[in-house]
């Protein structure tokens, strides 16, 4: 029984001797103020269509049928404070059924294709074409275009509460791609994001 004991009592010394650091160290590490520096980046932006929040958008296109198009006016707004950002923005052109279903199959296209005057944005699917008919200064109210991404981007920064000049003027379709409208519709995703301009963010960015 006393061999038991000093067991015991030998196994109670061992732990005491990795307990008691650890409370010390409890004790320093509690009483030392310790603050988050991390601020994350705070990045927010709307797209603008015909001076239209997106959110209060009929998504589907409503073309003219005698010319066959519509008009799309694209902008991008900064709804933030804080410091500017700098955004690119993508077009997808999606089909949908009656039950508002997407149906892949009805146009397919690969890459877009810019023409000679820089003024189109072009896809296809054998004798179809939708046109992405730009706004005239474009190029020159700081968008370019990367034809190996598909994006745009927005050279600068965006700033607070600004919104940037139209990239995006007026959607067409010819006679073929017209004809897909009787039973499906058309609609033209604007795919738009941003980093912030401050810190490393725009510099670290894969885009």
């Amino acid at each position: 029984m006393k061999r038991k004991h000093r067991k015991t009592a030998l196994i109670a010394g061992i732990a005491a001797l990795f307990v008691a650091p650890l409370i010390v160290y409890a004790i320093v590490y509690r009483s030392t103020v310790r603050t988050n520096s991390f601020a994350p980046g705070n990045v927010e932006i709307q797209v603008k269509e015909n001076q239209e929040q997106s959110s209060e958008l009929e998504k589907t296109l409503t073309l003219d049928p005698e010319t066959h198009a519509v008009d799309k006016q694209v902008q991008i707004a900064d709804t933030r404070t804080g410091d500017g950002e700098a955004l690119r923005v993508f077009f997808v052109p999606i089909w949908t059924d009656a039950n508002g279903d997407v149906c892949g199959s009805v146009f397919n296209f690969t890459a877009p294709a810019m023409n000679a005057e820089e003024t189109e944005l072009v896809y296809t699917d054998g004798d179809r074409s939708i046109t992405l008919k730009l706004h005239d200064d474009w190029k020159e109210n700081g968008w370019t275009y990367d034809a190996d991404s598909g994006y745009f981007y927005y050279s600068g920064a965006l700033l607070s509460g600004d919104l940037t000049p139209m990239l995006l003027e007026r959607v067409v379709l010819n006679d073929a791609a017209y004809a897909l409208t009787e039973a499906n519709s058309l609609q033209i995703d604007v795919l738009a994001d941003a980093v912030q301009t401050s810190g490393n963010a725009k510099e670290d960015r894969n885009w």
